[in-house]
């Protein structure tokens, strides 16, 4: 019996496939909104709540839900999380994630958050960075906020993939993994991957196919009205019911 490919080999894989080399940085949102045609939902969760975000494949439709009181960063490597699960999870039809905790008692969350880690960060591009830009010097703070920055993932992210390819010790990490946004703002960094956005926003197809069936009548306007709202398009939704779609 094959053994099964590991997470890092799907990874890198699936960047060939979407014509991306190792070396240059994804963006995530983008890919599987135009590359792959999934759906994405974003949207703030209730505060307290853990849960990062969530997945639907059924049919033809791939889904992934995002939660926006989760920073930037965490909201992008939800995204390739969730990717994982849609594009390699079989025998799952859908579920909401914890994303990031690299847990092995949770086989296949563990291996989706690898795959995330290194679809992200993929292992060549970022010790051909390092060596580009910082040669064989210890990683400070400031090169650190550089590369993630640079690759566009949050902090736990790349603290924890420095660790992985030893470019990183336990101690350093752990001093480093606080204070990241005050030391990125005297650095002169961008800090919006550091914050939660508490965004509402649709990136989907899904308008486009109800005016279409509307205008094929294959759908009344209840059931487009019922699409819109599910996947929030609320005000074309109202528009649906009063003046049909506005172009």
């Amino acid at each position: 019996m094959k053994a099964e490919t590991s997470p890092n080999v799907k990874a890198l894989e699936t960047r060939n496939q979407l014509g991306l080399s190792s070396h240059e940085p994804i963006d995530i949102f983008k890919v599987l909104k135009f590359k792959e045609n999934i759906s994405l939902v974003f949207l703030p969760f209730e505060e307290e709540s853990k849960i990062s975000g969530m997945f639907l494949k059924k049919d033809k439709v791939k889904l992934i839900l995002i939660n926006t009181a989760k920073t930037l960063g965490h909201q992008i490597f939800t995204a390739a999380h969730e990717f994982y699960h849609i594009k390699y999870s079989s025998g799952r039809e859908g579920g909401a994630c914890k994303t990031g905790v690299f847990d092995q008692k949770t086989v296949e969350e563990f291996r989706a958050d690898q795959f995330a880690v290194n679809l992200l960060l993929p292992k060549e591009g970022l010790e051909f960075y390092i060596e580009k830009r910082f040669g064989e010097k210890a990683l400070e703070m400031e090169e650190i906020i550089e590369l993630e920055n640079y690759f566009n993932v949050s902090h736990k992210c790349m603290i924890w993939r420095l660790q992985e390819i030893n470019r990183l010790d336990k101690k350093k990490a752990d001093l480093f993994k606080e204070g990241v946004v005050n030391e990125a703002k005297m650095l002169g960094f961008p800090t919006k991957i550091y914050e939660r956005t508490f965004g509402y926003e649709t990136m989907s197809d899904v308008p486009k196919k109800v005016k279409k069936a509307r205008e094929k009548g294959l759908i009344s306007k209840g059931k487009a009205k019922e699409f819109l709202l599910n996947f929030g398009y609320f005000e074309i939704a109202e528009g649906v019911l009063d003046h049909e779609f506005v172009d």
